[in-house]
């Protein structure tokens, strides 16, 4: 191959590249984690946790748990110096359950209930925080309350636009995810208008809370369901959505006026561990209910179940 075929084969391979970065920044095909829904059976597994993390306290599982959690683990150091606590980036709900019960992690990390098959495992679950569901979209959006049903023929693909004609983005986690859960549980229509809408290809799909709620904050016309410390934290300029006149607060989902939220939880195996458990009687503390208030979600009474 002579040089002046190889400087257009480079030429060629660079303009694509670009090409493919300008689609996708213009709303294009997007990146793998905010493009179609792939099959079940290409869905991303959670990642292992690794079984030989050394010495300490190490806390693994959902991403909705991350910024509550080590909120509290921030608090719970300027104690306890001398231990370790680690918060790991997120396995998953699932993930987290994995890890604890083969003793990778002192505590797993879950914003769902366990199933049938995990309830068998003999794992205390130990509700610590009720975190509210938003509906968030672009800083742009002028539509600051939407009712139950223009959110359900919006995803339905019977109103493609907010008020002012900007198009609507739909922006989802994979299905099965616990805000989604949430939604479909609260308004009527509204799982099995999500599940269309992503298996048709009108809404774009994210695998990871923080990653989905900044793109939400910067897809004009973005319309996504985020937990509340996830937007605060990810997605300050974002417009936090009322839905049929109910705005989402801590205060709202402690005195049950917003009905939409989730509880986080620990899962453990053993709750009489030291490290463990000097670390569930801190959150239990009024310093832990503060801290846990000022991430944004509501503390629970800590009891296992």
């Amino acid at each position: 191959m002579n040089v002046v075929v190889r400087i257009v084969l480079a030429l060629l391979a660079f303009l694509s590249v670009v090409s493919a970065i300008v689609w996708a920044l213009e709303g294009g095909e997007t990146p793998r984690h905010l493009g179609r829904s792939p099959p079940p059976e290409a869905q991303p597994t959670p990642p292992p946790v690794d079984e030989t993390l050394g010495p300490g306290l190490h806390l693994a599982g959902s991403g909705s748990n991350l910024v509550v959690t080590r909120a509290l683990a921030a608090v719970y150091r300027l104690a306890h110096p001398d231990e370790r606590v680690v918060v790991h980036d997120s396995v998953g709900s699932t993930g987290g359950v994995r890890a604890v019960y083969d003793g990778a992690v002192g505590i797993g990390l879950v914003a769902r209930p366990l199933n049938a098959r995990e309830q068998s495992l003999g794992l205390a679950v130990v509700p610590y925080a009720r975190v509210p569901i938003t509906f968030l979209a672009h800083p742009d959006v002028r539509d600051l309350d939407v009712t139950s049903d223009e959110l359900v023929r919006s995803l339905s693909g019977e109103s493609t636009a907010w008020r002012d004609g900007t198009p609507r983005v739909w922006l989802l986690r994979e299905r099965g995810d616990a805000g989604s859960a949430v939604g479909a549980r609260m308004i009527d229509g509204f799982g099995e208008a999500a599940e269309r809408s992503v298996a048709l290809g009108r809404s774009r799909v994210g695998y990871h809370d923080d990653e989905l709620t900044r793109a939400i904050q910067g897809l004009r016309g973005g319309i996504g369901i985020a937990d509340l410390p996830q937007a605060r934290l990810n997605a300050p300029t974002a417009r936090v959505l009322s839905v049929d006149g109910r705005v989402p607060s801590v205060e709202g989902v402690s005195d049950g006026s917003y009905p939409f939220f989730k509880d986080l939880a620990f899962v453990v195996r053993d709750a009489d561990a030291p490290l463990v458990a000097r670390f569930l009687s801190f959150a239990a503390s009024d310093e832990a209910r503060a801290v846990i208030a000022s991430a944004g979600a509501a503390p629970l009474p800590l009891e296992a179940r």
